[in-house]
């Protein structure tokens, strides 16, 4: 009897610190240079355990647009934290990707670094008009988790 009351505990404690990662993105709404930007955060869907040290995944989207609300182009920053529950973050990879949806728009330089618990990527695009560069955007993208593994 004492074995089986053992077992049942052990197992009920197994399976609550299982849980399922949620996806979820918050949208945010600002501008740049007179452009609009909005910012989208994505958050890992895949499986997590609840223990005092798991891995946390996420990225973070600026989209610039014209004042008609047409895409020109995007900046995403994604990265992986190892989150200490309770205590710290920190980045442990890094990257980005970019999309141009806007002919006359180009990516001119992009990078990514990482800092403690911040991921960062920025971009500088450039607006040619007959192979001339008539106007020049900097994007700025900034992901940070907090000891807790919420990303903002």
């Amino acid at each position: 009897m004492k074995r089986i009351i053992s077992f049942l505990i052990c197992a009920s404690m197994l399976v609550s610190t299982l849980g399922f990662g949620v996806s979820a993105s918050s949208i945010d709404y600002g501008t740049l240079n007179g452009y609009y930007i909005e910012t989208v955060i994505t958050e890992d869907a895949s499986p997590i355990v609840r223990s005092t040290v798991y891995t946390k995944s996420g990225s973070r989207t600026n989209t610039a647009k014209d004042s008609d609300g047409n895409v020109l182009f995007s900046l995403t920053v994604s990265a992986t934290f190892s989150v200490v529950s309770g205590v710290s973050a920190t980045c442990t990879a890094v990257s980005y990707s970019y999309s141009v949806t806007d002919d006359d728009w180009q990516l001119d330089s992009a990078s990514a670094a990482k800092s403690s618990n911040t991921a960062s990527a920025t971009g500088t695009f450039n607006k040619k008009v007959l192979f001339i560069t008539t106007s020049t955007k900097t994007l700025n993208v900034t992901l940070q988790c907090d000891e807790n593994g919420n990303l903002s």
